[in-house]
Order: structure tokens, then sequence, then C-alpha cells
């Protein structure tokens, strides 16, 4: 709080009949202090405090503190005062006086009246094997952007930093954890909640290398018996030396191995059946499951769709549970379709390196 000591004023009422007769001082005229101080308004970096006008009183002095010490002093001839640059979530004292009498009541101002644009809307937008994206609610005119910063499971800082962009990706997390996201504002310091992420989800991004390039591929969340098998059988590396074995004018095919073969040999006949999980729609790059019955499919058949399109007379009946997702992925997959044929099948093998989680 600040104390500001009310002048003292002085009075000579009597005097000795041998001391020369001394007039007496004219009494000091005690004007009202400010009163009615309080905050009117607060922006992202700045408080404005009001006051009720003295009478006869043309200058107001003023300060502003923190934790006891005095930030901000100055004059002023009218009854209010803006004071900028302040950091959001602190707790400030202002104090006002009409020059040379006395001080108001002070006015306490906490920057917690200053959280008027905090960040909202954090959320994962997109997250693959060791990645992850978040994305939050843009702000209006924000030059400083927002800070934020990203914790491990056992609680110290993996990364943290500052941007103007309201989307961030990170990178190489490690599976089976839990990890703390937390944003602010960097004007006011207006923290979000944080948001805390389970690493074993973000086991849902791979990258299928062919002998004609990379595809990155993401499933969908929203289809789990599609995705686990998938992510079951890439783990075990069952795809690695599968060839695409069927190649239409708009979907490409793999899974089928042939009988006798090495492949075959391995790993057998996977005989059971995923019930179908239909709820999006073909489009390009689209990941879906070839079909034993209407709503029975294969294990270990699946099939890309060329374009937007092509294949939409399967979205009532067949899976889609993920997606290509990188540029380079999607010219891979338009080079299988250059690949000479015999009627649906390459007469030069399209095949399956590896299949690997990122």
């Amino acid at each position: 709080m600040i104390l500001l000591v009310p002048a003292v004023l002085s009075a000579c009422t009597g005097a000795s009949k041998e001391d020369p007769v001394i007039p007496e001082e004219p009494v000091a005229t005690v004007t009202a202090p400010p009163s009615g101080v309080t905050l009117s308004a607060a922006t992202q970096t700045s408080l404005t405090f009001v006051w009720e006008a003295v009478p006869d009183v043309a200058v107001y002095t003023w300060t502003l503190s923190l934790d006891g010490a005095e930030l901000y002093s100055g004059s002023t001839d009218r009854t209010q005062v803006t004071v900028p640059n302040l950091e959001c979530s602190e707790t400030y004292v202002f104090g006002v006086r009409s020059v040379g009498v006395t001080v108001s009541g002070a006015v306490t101002a906490s920057g917690t009246t200053m959280d008027l644009d905090a960040p909202t809307g954090l959320a994962v937008k997109d997250r693959g094997g060791r990645f992850l994206t978040l994305s939050w609610d843009a702000l209006g005119e924000l030059p400083t952007g927002f800070a934020w910063e990203l914790t491990a499971p056992d609680g110290t800082a993996v990364s943290s930093g500052a941007q103007a962009e309201n989307e961030l990706t990170f990178s190489d997390l490690e599976p089976g954890g839990t990890y703390r996201f937390s944003l602010w504002n960097v004007r006011n310091r207006a923290r979000s909640a944080p948001v805390v992420l389970d690493a074993e989800t973000l086991h849902t991004k791979y990258s299928i290398e062919t002998n004609l390039g990379r595809m990155t591929v993401l499933l969908y969340d929203d289809t789990p018996l599609h995705r686990d098998n998938f992510m079951e059988l890439a783990d075990k590396g069952y795809y690695s030396g599968v060839k695409f074995d069927r190649i239409l004018s708009n979907l490409a095919q793999c899974g089928y191995t042939e009988s006798g073969s090495a492949h075959a040999q391995q790993w057998g006949t996977l005989n059971y059946r995923i019930k179908g999980e239909v709820l999006h729609k073909h489009k390009r790059g689209s990941l879906s499951q070839a079909q034993w019955s209407t709503d029975q499919t294969s294990p270990m058949s699946f099939f890309f769709s060329r374009t937007d399109t092509g294949c939409t007379y399967l979205d009532a009946t067949f899976t889609v549970y993920g997606e290509i997702v990188d540029a380079e992925g999607l010219e891979t997959l338009e080079k299988f379709f250059g690949v000479p044929r015999s009627g649906e099948t390459p007469r030069e093998d399209i095949v399956i390196v590896s299949v690997s989680a990122l």
C-alpha cells in the first residue's frame, strides 16, 4: 500500500508580554482528498484509473506500485490516468493525491482483470507415431504472438518458445507417456488451460516405402478396428514384400499373397474378419480395406483411391480408415497407374519394401 504523509500544518498561537507581538500565521486550508478511485478500463497491456474531482485542485499526483516498489509516478490536471506497459496476472496498487495536501485511498488493480484475450480453443489438430500438431484460436492484433511450453511425463520442459502463428507441431515424442502443453498470450501473460496428451494415442501415422517411392498415411481414430489391425500387421512386418497386385483405373490394391510364395509360407493365410466401420467417404489418397462380404472386411488387403470421384460408388459399403497426407505420397501413388499391366495385373512389380510408424 502506498503511504503518503499528510502535509504538516503549523501555527504560532501566543507570546509573552516581553516578546514582540508576532501575528499569527494564516491557517492552511485543507482541501478534501480525491475519493472514489476506481479501475475503469483494462486492455492487454494497460490499466486506466479514475477518481472524483476535488474542488479548487488543479493538479493531482499519482503512483503505481508492484510488490511494494514504485513502478511509475506522475502528475495530471485530469481526473484519470492510464498506465501502459503492464504485465498481466500481477497485482498493482494505485494511489492519487491532490498536490501538497493528503492521500486518497489506494485502489488495488489485479492484473487478472486484463485477461481479455486469453488463448482459447486449444486442441489436437493432427498426430502421428512421434509427432503432434496443436492449434488454438487466433487473436486479433497481436504483434508479439504466443508463448508456449511442452512438458514431458517426468515434469521437465521438452521445449518452449514464442511465435505469432496459432499452430505448432512437435516431433520425436516418445510413445507411452503423458505430455502437458501450456499456452499463453505474450502481451498479457494470459495462460490457457494445459492440454494433457497421452502419447500412446499418437501412434497413428505410418510411412509406406515402396520400390516406386514413399507414402505417409494417417490412420483415423474413429475407425479403431481397422486402424489397430493395420498397426499390428505393420509393426510385425507383415506388409514387407507384399505387392500391389491390382491396379484399376481409380484404385490400387495390395495385400493378397500368392500361394506357395515365401511371404505366404512365412505368414500363412489370415482368415479372420473385421467388422465394417463405414464412416468416411473416398477421396484422392484414401486408404480403404477390401471386403470379404458386405459388412466384413479382409484383414490384410487394402487399397488407395486415385481421385476424389473415382471410388465414390464404394462410399456406402467400404471402410475408409486413413489417407495419404503428403505430396510425395500422392505422387508415388500416381506412379502406380503408369506401370504397364495386363488387365488389372501390373506387368512390373510394385512392392512394399517396409511399413513403419513415424
